[in-house]
This record gives C-alpha cells, sequence and structure tokens, in this order.
C-alpha cells in the first residue's frame, strides 16, 4: 500500500529530486541549472509547477509544469510543457492528480483550454492523455535554430 500523496506547489528544496524526475523524460539538466530555472519560473505568474509528493517518505513522485499564454490565434490557454511519474510508481494514478490539478486550476482563472504535447514515440502518455478525455488535435513537426551567442 502506497502512504498518502499530496499534490503541492514545487519548491526549491525539490531541486535534487526533481532533476531525477526530468531525467526519467530523458532530458539532462544539472542541479544547479534547474535550481536557477526554478527561482525565475517560481516567481513567474504564468508557470504552475507542481509535484506529487509521498507524505510520509518526502518523496517527490511526480511533476508536472504547465504556463498559461495567450496567442492572436486563441484565447488564453494552458500548456503542460511536462507531465512525468517517477518509473517506479506509474500506473497508480499519481499522472491523473498532477493533471487534475492544472486542470483545476486553469477552470478557476476562467481557462476552458489545456494543450499538451507528446513526443510521437511516447505511446504509453498517449494512452493516458486519451483516457483522461483529450483528443488528438494535429500531428506535428518541431524546428530548433540554435543561435550562437
Amino acid at each position: 500500500m502506497m502512504d498518502e500523496i499530496v499534490i503541492r506547489l514545487a519548491e526549491l528544496k525539490d531541486t535534487r529530486q526533481l532533476v531525477i524526475l526530468i531525467e526519467q523524460l530523458s532530458y539532462k539538466i544539472t542541479e544547479e541549472k534547474l535550481r536557477d530555472y526554478l527561482s525565475e519560473l517560481l516567481e513567474n505568474p504564468d508557470y504552475e509547477i507542481y509535484v506529487a509528493e509521498q507524505i510520509q517518505s518526502g518523496l517527490l513522485l511526480g511533476l508536472v509544469f504547465a504556463y498559461a499564454f495567450k496567442s492572436i490565434m486563441q484565447d488564453y490557454a494552458y500548456e503542460v510543457l511536462g507531465l512525468v511519474v517517477h518509473e517506479k510508481y506509474r500506473s497508480k494514478n499519481i499522472g491523473v492528480l498532477l493533471l487534475a490539478e492544472i486542470e483545476r486550476i486553469a477552470f478557476s482563472k476562467g481557462i476552458n483550454c489545456i494543450i499538451v504535447r507528446s513526443k510521437v514515440i511516447r505511446d504509453n502518455a498517449h494512452k493516458f492523455y486519451i483516457r483522461e478525455g483529450y483528443s488528438i488535435n494535429k500531428t506535428q513537426h518541431v524546428f530548433h535554430k540554435y543561435l550562437m551567442s
């Protein structure tokens, strides 16, 4: 049986455990760089960063981060930039709790659209989002160009 889980705002003290979760999404980041990012983003009201914490152990079981935006093509929406559940705790409704928190926040702010992008190879993630009522809106390519400083 799993201990009680709380969904709460991320804090700087979570940095070390968040590195582990982010690496499980196949992204490499140092603790120092993540601390810098968090210091900035936690102060920005457009960003929501929540964790699922196992109360008894203090272990972070999951992370969701999203931001609110408006474009010339649509009204305000939240885009989920990342959702990850620790690989040892998947399929235990932790992702459902994290996603529901973003949906609750969006609804409370009058935002009625959540956008999620997911790598083509993440079949289990796609099934999860569909199970949670999301539908595939489009398939696209993402292009990057790194500028020299």
